[in-house]
This record gives C-alpha cells, sequence and structure tokens, in this order.
C-alpha cells in the first residue's frame, strides 16, 4: 500500500500550537509553548517573545527569616533539596563549611 510520498520521507511534524489562557508574566504575550517539566513535575513554559521560562504556580520559598542559622559557623542556610516530606538546608557558605540541616515540613 502506497502512502503518497517518497520512500525514506518521514512525515511532517505536527505544528506547535500556542497555549490557550497563558501569559507570559515578563511580556504579557501569549505566545507560549510547553518546555517540558521542573524536577516536582510542574509544567514549565518557554515565552516566545522575551524567551522566559516560567511555571504558572510557582513553588513556595522560604524568607529568610524562616531559614535556620548554621550550627557551625551561624551564617543562613539555603535550600539544598526537598524530599518528600523533609527540607535539607545547606550552608550559604559552601563549599568553606559543609553543614547540612534537615526539618520536616510542618502541615497545615
Amino acid at each position: 500500500m502506497q502512502s503518497g510520498r517518497p520512500k525514506g520521507q518521514r512525515a511532517a511534524s505536527p505544528r506547535r500550537r500556542t497555549i490557550q489562557g497563558v501569559i507570559c508574566p515578563r511580556c504579557a504575550s501569549e505566545a507560549i509553548y510547553r518546555y517540558g517539566r521542573t524536577k516536582s513535575g510542574k509544567k514549565r513554559f518557554l515565552c516566545q517573545a522575551c524567551r522566559r521560562q516560567f511555571t504558572l504556580r510557582p513553588s513556595v520559598r522560604l524568607s529568610p527569616a524562616e531559614r535556620p542559622a548554621c550550627p557551625a559557623c551561624g551564617e543562613p542556610m539555603h535550600v539544598y533539596m526537598r524530599e518528600g516530606e523533609t527540607i535539607r538546608f545547606r550552608c550559604s557558605r559552601y563549599p568553606n563549611c559543609r553543614t547540612f540541616f534537615k526539618r520536616a515540613v510542618r502541615e497545615g
């Protein structure tokens, strides 16, 4: 059975479509494409006008007042990794200070 195209040629790829209802937070453009997923599984988007990558609902960030101080040197710690029900912090002076700290995520 013949398909209508010469042997060895592949079918043309489908055209990319913009996502309805999603606008860029930087330039308010509607020329948005899906651009994979983040580590946490959220959809990532790419603005074709200003090339910004973004997600619809960004993850919650801890304010500097909520971050613990390093037990070894006293400097503030940064979120290093989120693992299910725990958050792992690392000293902001890393690699000079290699102190890690784990904290359980609070419910509600």
